[in-house]
């Protein structure tokens, strides 16, 4: 009790905060942002923008959190570090991946574009983000975790650790007989190091083909995704405090989304679905890609979705509570 009490005065002092993450919306719908000590599940159809938006979470926190003192370390599994960095130099400089990448029909980069990318990439250099690309085994990544929050460098800060993706992860073929397995231990070994080390997670997961199917696309009761459509479920939601799952319904050409038939004029509509909130409930809020920059978005209050179903319920700013 001696504990809680004091951990209840520190949130009310603002001595212990949550990480805020770019989203009004999300921070809204969680507790103030991510709380420390803590497992977040992200899960999501290829291309939907899972990695985008973990990114976007990690890269954008030591200025929305100047208070705090934090390195992130990511296992970076799918994506190429370097690519990450374009996505970044994209976000910040307005040209797109394809301009980027001196893709001839939208202009060479210039010895301008050159030196202000590197003179931002100098700057970048001063935030503590680490990336481990190499996929490892559940059983490694236990032992490299407390070893780099042991680092001299390290020693005494909080780590935001995330993981893209699950499936990824590498199976130990001498004590692991499947996937399955593998996703368990995760689940396991997630559980234990929240409470032992000062960290927080962001873990990415896949979700199953099902979620594309004709039976969830075409009839708008079963349009919301559900945390059993998560790969690995049982091994990693039942381990996780927050579990939230991104949906582009127009991927899947359903402009009337939901039972109640939100109006979806675009790709760019992103609904996303908090799932499992142990400490801030269910919701649902809205987003906008824009992902030719690389970026995501606040969904404009004017531009969010509206019920056409008479059975909907009021909404109070950009999220509605289910």
């Amino acid at each position: 009790y001696d504990e809680t009490l004091d951990f209840i005065k520190k949130r009310a002092s603002g001595e212990e905060r949550s990480i805020l993450t770019p989203w009004a919306s999300m921070n809204d719908g969680l507790l103030d942002g991510i709380p420390w000590n803590s497992v977040t599940v992200i899960g999501a159809r290829p291309g939907t923008g899972k990695t985008l938006i973990a990114s976007l979470i990690t890269r954008n926190s030591f200025a929305l959190n100047p208070t705090q003192d934090f390195v992130v370390l990511d296992f970076q599994y799918e994506m190429l570090a370097r690519n990450s960095a374009l996505r970044d130099l994209g976000r910040y400089s307005g040209k797109s991946m394809r301009q980027l990448n001196s893709c001839r029909r939208d202009g060479i980069m210039t010895a301008k574009d050159i030196a202000d990318a590197e003179a931002f990439f100098n700057m970048k250099r001063t935030h503590p983000i680490y990336v481990k690309e190499e996929p490892c085994t559940v059983a490694r990544m236990a032992e490299i975790l407390p070893e780099f929050c042991d680092d001299p460098r390290i020693k005494g800060k909080r780590v935001i650790v995330t993981l893209d993706h699950t499936l990824l992860v590498k199976q130990d073929t001498k004590t692991e007989n499947s996937s399955n397995e593998t996703l368990y231990h995760l689940g396991a070994f997630l559980s234990t190091a929240k409470r032992q080390l000062p960290v927080t997670f962001i873990i990415l997961s896949q979700l199953k083909q099902e979620v594309d199917g004709v039976e969830r696309t075409r009839i708008p009761l079963n349009h919301y995704p559900v945390m059993r459509d998560i790969l690995g479920a049982d091994s990693i939601t039942q381990n996780a405090d927050t579990v939230i799952i991104m949906n582009r319904p127009a991927k899947n050409q359903i402009w009337k989304y939901g039972p109640k038939e939100f109006n979806i004029v675009d790709d760019k509509v992103m609904a996303v679905h908090i799932v499992k909130g142990r400490d801030g409930g269910e919701s649902m809020f809205w987003l906008k890609a824009d992902f030719e920059h690389m970026n995501i978005l606040d969904m404009p209050h004017s531009e969010i979705p509206l019920p056409t179903s008479s059975a909907a319920p009021a909404y109070s700013g950009a999220t509605y509570k289910k």
